[in-house]
């Protein structure tokens, strides 16, 4: 070999030495940057992740809490008609009430329009007219003789309102029959 040959070959061997050991640190620098991707791809998918989980239990709160207001919301119906249906009733009752009350104050009126009657009536037979006359007067301005009732009890009797009439008839005739004796006894004594 000339000494021309042997500093190529030098040169040769220096060039494919330092090939292998180029190779190599820039196949380290890939290995290393591909490594660091990967761990960063790792890294972003455990935050992900992680952002998801919390998301997700967000999310299943958040259903949650609509639910409870859901179900509050349908209680809140169910209550609204049970108000509605408790307040119907309450009104009819008080209908209810009002009627009877109505109906109690009617029948107080007419067994104190018969119990008058019969007090006129027994003035009546007693000849105690001016007394008649008065009662009748207080009846009259109680409105009493509207509770009479105008149905006769049957059996040839009349009705409570026409016996009234009657006395109504009768008690000034008696009065001025009263008067009319009283003054011809005056006159004859």
């Amino acid at each position: 070999m000339s000494s021309e040959e042997k500093p190529e070959t030098a040169r040769n061997e220096e060039t494919s030495g330092a090939a292998p050991k180029g190779n190599m640190s820039v196949f380290l620098y890939i290995l290393l940057l591909f490594s660091a991707a990967l761990l960063l791809m790792c890294l972003s998918s455990l935050i992900h992740q992680r952002n998801n989980t919390e998301a997700l239990g967000k999310l299943q709160s958040s259903v949650s809490v609509m639910q409870e207001v859901q179900n509050l919301q349908e209680k809140i119906i169910a209550l609204q008609e049970e108000r509605r249906t408790l307040e119907e009733q309450l009104e009819e009752a008080r209908a209810g009430e009002r009627e009877a009350s109505e109906q109690t104050a009617a029948a107080r009126r007419e067994t104190e329009a018969m119990r008058r009657l019969y007090l006129m009536r027994e003035q009546y037979r007693e000849g105690r007219y001016r007394a008649c006359q008065a009662t009748m007067q207080a009846f009259e301005a109680e409105g009493l003789s509207d509770s009479l009732s105008g149905e006769s009890p049957g059996n040839g009797v009349i009705s409570p309102l026409d016996y009234y009439r009657q006395l109504q008839e009768a008690v000034p005739a008696r009065i001025a029959e009263a008067e009319a004796a009283r003054a011809a006894e005056n006159s004859n004594g």
